[in-house]
């Protein structure tokens, strides 16, 4: 009986620390980890500040501020682009995001749209640059996450640099890319600064 109760007493103290560590991680991520991971993911890129920049799944627009300071000083523009699902994020509103860039002091530099990703209607090689954060794999069907990619392929320019952060279905991006004939670098996942932990994926399309 001594043993069993010691061995409930273990398994009682590592899930507690299970969680503890989990709740650590979270806090972590919400004060800074998300905004490191901003960091990486817009060091990708060699900007100039005059690169036209698509944000897909813009969410509360802290990926879209990030870059649009880099372009301050140049001619650059952001679109972010969403389909403002409530239940998804709190607080993921149109009107929140505009808020959000208001207080930044980049309002005229970003512009925010209602689109769905697979479907984009901006013309065939639009953009120097689309970022992506946390967004493709909220898209349930597979054929549309496939359309997706298909879609901000086309609508990046000859030369421009597609990178997308996510938690789920990296690989499978990296297969339809690769189809494509592109060339891929897949970061590892961040478990310290990202929740869930996600890796980096960036292509230049030729």
């Amino acid at each position: 009986h001594k043993e069993i109760k010691s061995y409930i007493a273990y398994f009682i103290l590592f899930i507690s620390i299970l969680f503890i560590a989990n709740g650590l991680r979270i806090v972590n991520f919400v004060f800074t980890g998300r905004f490191k991971h901003i960091g990486r993911i817009i060091s990708k890129v060699n900007w100039t500040g005059n690169e036209n920049v698509l944000d897909v799944g813009v969410g509360k627009g802290i990926l879209a501020i990030a870059v649009a300071k880099k372009l301050k000083n140049g001619s650059g523009k952001v679109i972010g682009i969403d389909i403002w699902d409530s239940e998804d994020i709190m607080d993921n509103t149109k009107y929140y995001v505009n808020q959000n860039i208001e207080l930044e002091g980049v309002a005229d530099k970003v512009k925010i749209k209602t689109q769905n990703a697979s479907a984009l209607s901006f013309k065939n090689e639009t953009f120097d640059v689309i970022v992506s954060k946390q967004c493709i794999h909220n898209i349930e069907d597979k054929q549309e996450r496939k359309m997706a990619i298909e879609e901000m392929l086309r609508v990046l320019k000859t030369g421009g640099k597609l990178i997308i952060s996510d938690s789920m279905y990296i690989d499978e991006y990296e297969k339809i890319l690769l189809d494509k004939g592109l060339k891929v670098n897949i970061s590892s996942k961040y478990f310290l600064d990202t929740y869930p932990a996600s890796s980096i994926l960036e292509v230049t399309k030729k």
